[in-house]
């Protein structure tokens, strides 16, 4: 079989998957959750609807991506996935990236796509397995970036910011994102049964409607949330209390990786003045010590 028939018998067998009785018990204990890197500086809305992320003429070595979307219930359909990722040389197709186009086949929307889960929680695409690309002093493993997004007739905000990893990236101990509890179940071996395509298995759970979601805004995530906001020329953080009174180091790095700025504040709010930068995708590094040890998180920031 080759790689052309794999993919549409692949999709099409996914319309009959259903989450393996085994694999229930895990719904509920092995939740599928956010990743400390949140959404990241490049992602781009409204892709469009495809299973097919790469082109024909796009470089790298060929992947297929299978699983099903489940809760404590079982498979959950009309899951909606937002896909993108690095090119094979660690690039993104973004206004904040320097990644030239392929020749003759420019598509403003290269390696991201979004699709909906079917009737019995399936989901498949195919796409090329992303490079690892330079953050600050180390790499990254490669990754691809995904947005859970639940069925919900509410305004709540019931989506899962997250991103997908490989066993044996040589990248991902250390890493900020990859190498913490939080993304164990995020990390899925693939293996070729057939020439030139790696295929993988991600199962992802996903809370059930009555254990409930958050909005951002909810007062209950003032323990753990954090996030920014701008106030003319600064970018004010919102951090939990700080009950250890220590400092809060703070880092901004460019799109491309460059450490733009850094402070170490001990007055709260955190805030950094940014009147004088250029207008782009940043992202701010935090870190501090709480009465739980060492916390660091990942702010996405827009100029």
């Amino acid at each position: 079989m080759d790689r052309r028939t794999f993919v549409g018998a692949g999709a099409a067998a996914l319309a009959a998957l259903a989450l393996p009785k085994s694999l229930r018990g895990q719904a509920c204990a092995n939740i599928t959750v956010k990743d400390r890197y949140g959404l990241g500086p490049f992602y781009t809305p409204n892709a469009p609807m495809r299973l097919k992320l790469a082109q024909d003429a796009e470089p790298g070595q060929r992947i297929a991506i299978q699983g099903t979307v489940s809760d404590c219930s079982g498979p959950v359909a009309g899951v909606g996935l937002d896909v993108w990722q690095a090119t094979d040389s660690g690039c993104y197709k973004h206004p904040s990236d320097v990644c030239p186009d392929i020749p003759g086949h420019p598509d403003e929307f290269r390696l991201r796509g979004r699709m909906v889960t079917d009737a019995k929680g399936g989901y498949a695409f195919e796409s090329i397995l992303p490079g690892a690309y330079l953050n600050g002093s180390a790499y990254r493993p490669r990754h691809i970036h995904v947005i859970i997004t639940p069925p919900t007739s509410g305004t709540v905000d019931t989506s899962i910011t997250t991103q997908l990893y490989f066993e044996g990236d040589p990248y991902i101990k250390g890493d900020y994102g990859a190498d913490e509890p939080g993304a164990a179940n995020r990390i899925i071996p693939l293996a070729k049964t057939v020439p030139s395509l790696w295929q993988g298995t991600w199962n992802i759970f996903i809370p059930s409607p009555a254990t409930g979601f958050h909005s951002p805004n909810d007062p209950s995530l003032a323990e753990f949330d954090v996030y920014a906001r701008r106030e003319g020329g600064r970018i004010v953080f919102h951090l939990p209390p700080n009950t250890s009174h220590q400092p809060v180091e703070l880092r901004l790095y460019s799109a491309s990786g460059v450490l733009v700025k850094r402070s170490l504040q001990t007055d709260f709010p955190v805030q950094l003045d940014v009147a004088a930068l250029h207008s782009g995708a940043y992202v701010a590094e935090l870190a501090w010590w709480t009465r739980h040890g060492l916390r660091k998180e990942s702010v996405p920031v827009r100029l």
